[in-house]
């Protein structure tokens, strides 16, 4: 079938609305007609062409949620009609893997869903070629083709704007809460970078009982925004000369637990700092561009644990649909994370919004 969709002819180029072409349905395969999606900065990251390895053109976009169209003859636990959410991280639900509580990296699914924009797609083509996906679901497309082991069933009382936000920002930051770190009651957290995934641990803290929750941005106009996911202090960092000596003073002498958010890369000894040195837990959630980290041994010698994981070490189907419960319960704000809304033609005003840091999450309506 013919489809529209935003295609990456070459990095760093800006997104255009293309017709591409999307066939082969598996007997496995769910045939999904895509209603929102999530601008994420991993998108932007693999859209820059920065990053080694990463395939042209590319069609990019792992947040997403819509309307099962088709399914394939091995599907039982779907039908047409059905409202989904989509994920990078696949759940087998099968393996030894996803049978522990370990770890969220399935073999069969996880692992090579995050390995998707290195290798060209089964599904889509452009001019007759094969294009690379950012992400299984493919959710800068009208409609998608994704195995099923990266689909959740999402009740139809969430919007699909919240629903798309669930496989990724959502589940990054409230699984960095909870799985991750695991966040106790009556502690105090801190947390660097208040963007969609920032704001989720902001949440998350809330959510698992934190007494003081205090959240750093350079912008101003987060101390408002991140109040309503439950933050008790703010720091806007350049009226502080001394970022982490402002942390001491507020919890006097560090924080429990540190969530570094934003990818910065000084900001992660900032965090480190920040944290009580005999037993603070720093749990590096932003992705720097230069991974290589230069910190001293006694920094965790004197008692800190520092960690990440990818997507809050939360499992895709199960993990969304988790989640989706708690919302619809009342006990996340996810509904507060849409702050710009556009349609597929607008989506590269989308980044640019994102890229300046005026959009908490911007989201493609179709």
């Amino acid at each position: 079938m013919e489809i529209k969709a935003a295609l990456a002819l070459e990095g760093g180029a800006k997104l255009t609305e293309e017709t591409v072409t999307l066939d082969k349905f598996g007997e496995d395969d769910i045939l999904i007609e895509n209603r929102a999606a999530g601008l994420c900065a991993s998108d932007a990251g693999q859209l820059s062409g920065a990053k080694p390895g990463v395939l042209f053109p590319l069609l990019s976009g792992h947040e997403g949620s819509g309307v099962v169209v088709e399914v394939g003859s091995n599907i039982t636990h779907l039908k047409r009609g059905d409202h989904v959410a989509t994920c990078a991280v696949g759940e087998c639900c099968e393996c030894p893997t996803c049978k522990s509580d370990l770890t969220n990296m399935c073999p069969v699914s996880a692992k090579p869903g995050l390995a998707a924009a290195y290798r060209l797609s089964d599904h889509f083509t452009f001019n007759g070629e094969p294009v690379a996906v950012t992400a299984p679901g493919a959710t800068f497309a009208t409609h998608t083709i994704c195995d099923s082991s990266y689909v959740t069933k999402i009740d139809e009382d969430i919007s699909f704007e919240v629903a798309a936000l669930l496989g990724c920002a959502v589940m990054t930051g409230v699984g960095s809460v909870l799985n991750t770190a695991k966040v106790r009651p009556g502690s105090t957290v801190v947390v660097f970078g208040l963007g969609g995934v920032g704001l989720n641990v902001v949440d998350g803290a809330q959510l698992a009982g934190a007494e003081r929750i205090i959240g750093i941005d350079v912008n101003p106009n987060k101390d408002a925004v991140g109040r309503q996911f439950g933050m008790t202090d703010f720091l806007c960092a350049p009226d502080h000369d001394n970022i982490v000596e402002a942390i001491h003073e507020i919890t006097g002498g560090g924080a429990d637990y540190a969530f570094e958010c934003s990818g910065v890369k000084p900001l992660v000894q900032q965090a480190v700092d920040s944290t009580q040195p005999d037993w603070g837990i720093v749990t590096l959630v932003g992705i720097p561009s230069d991974p290589q980290l230069d910190m001293s041994l006694r920094d965790i010698l004197s008692g800190r644990t520092i960690t990440g994981f990818y997507f809050g070490k939360m499992s895709g189907r199960s993990g969304m649909a988790h989640l989706a419960e708690l919302y619809l319960d009342g006990k996340l704000h996810c509904d507060k994370l849409v702050s710009d809304r556009y349609s597929l033609e607008q989506i590269n005003s989308g980044f640019d919004a994102m890229n300046a840091g005026d959009a908490i999450r911007g989201v493609v309506n179709y």
